[in-house]
């Protein structure tokens, strides 16, 4: 056996050596190069998904903007629509200055009672009360007519009758009305009275219209007597004290004119004795006086109020 032959030569050696390298070395290509196609076929597909993805993202941007805007749309013509009946709403309701809550609701307010008025005939311009009067002698007819003498609180009543013509000047104030003077005429004298303070006529102030009030009314007198030619003939000056008694608010009183309602007040002081029935809204209907042993009756017959 030849040595020779179990040891390769230089050159077979070289030769395989060159062979292996090129081996390798075209392998190592063929990987780089299927490396690299595999990278561009990755990044071609990155830039196919993005722009996919970009113009998905543009189209759902516009349908956003598109429903926005429809959206806007029927929100501004649906308070369009409403505006008129807010504004109704708003000028009914009642403003709650306290805060913004539902105001709740009111409780019912009392009607307030209006205070009764017995004064009306006496003190009203314009009033015209028709009486009859009742004596034992005769029975006439007395006219009243009120006037006013300066718009404020003087009033002047005008009494004619059979016989007799009488004029009397009043005051109201505070609720009482008294007289401060009067003037009688008939056919052969005139008397001529004057009241200080003043007669009391009426008094409705508090607690002086309920059944069981009473009172003591004190005034002085100066009566004169005048002949035809305006010679004084008599001079008289007294101080008269009035006792008065309120006995019922509710008596039925039955007279020409109708049937009322009234207060019935008593007044009486030496010799004399009256008793006085005023109705509400009305004034005196009724009156009945005894003085000197004679009794008149005065009642209602019309009554005219303005």
């Amino acid at each position: 056996m030849r040595g020779a032959n179990l040891i390769p030569s230089a050159s077979f050696t070289q030769r395989a050596g060159l062979t292996q390298r090129a081996g390798l070395t075209q392998h190592a290509g063929l990987m780089q190069s299927a490396g690299l196609m595999q990278s561009a076929n990755l990044v071609a597909n990155i830039r196919s998904a993005t722009g996919a993805t970009m113009w998905t993202c543009l189209a759902l941007l516009w349908t956003c903007l598109a429903l926005l805007a429809v959206g806007c749309t029927l929100e501004t013509a649906g308070m369009n629509s409403e505006r008129p009946a807010v504004m109704v709403v708003n000028r009914t309701r009642t403003p709650n200055t306290d805060n913004d809550d539902p105001p709740t609701k009111s409780e019912p307010v009392e009607e307030k009672k209006e205070e009764p008025n017995f004064v009306v005939g006496l003190v009203t311009p314009g009033a015209r009360m028709t009486y009859q009067q009742i004596n034992p002698s005769d029975s006439s007819l007395a006219t009243v007519t009120v006037d006013s003498l300066n718009n404020g609180d003087l009033f002047q009543r005008r009494i004619s009758q059979t016989g007799s013509f009488s004029t009397q000047t009043l005051r109201y104030r505070n609720g009482i009305v008294e007289m401060l003077e009067e003037t009688r005429e008939t056919t052969n004298r005139i008397v001529t009275r004057s009241y200080m303070p003043g007669r009391l006529m009426f008094d409705g102030s508090p607690g002086r219209v309920r059944p069981g009030a009473r009172w003591t009314w004190t005034y002085r007198l100066v009566e004169r007597e005048f002949n035809l030619s305006n010679q004084l003939i008599r001079e008289d000056v007294k101080t008269i004290t009035r006792q008065w008694l309120v006995t019922s608010e509710n008596e039925n009183v039955v007279v020409p004119a109708q049937t009322f309602l009234a207060i019935r007040i008593e007044r009486s002081g030496d010799d004399f004795e009256q008793t006085l029935w005023f109705a509400d809204g009305v004034g005196l209907v009724r009156s009945s006086t005894t003085e000197g042993g004679a009794t008149v009756e005065a009642k209602l017959t019309n009554y005219l109020l303005p």
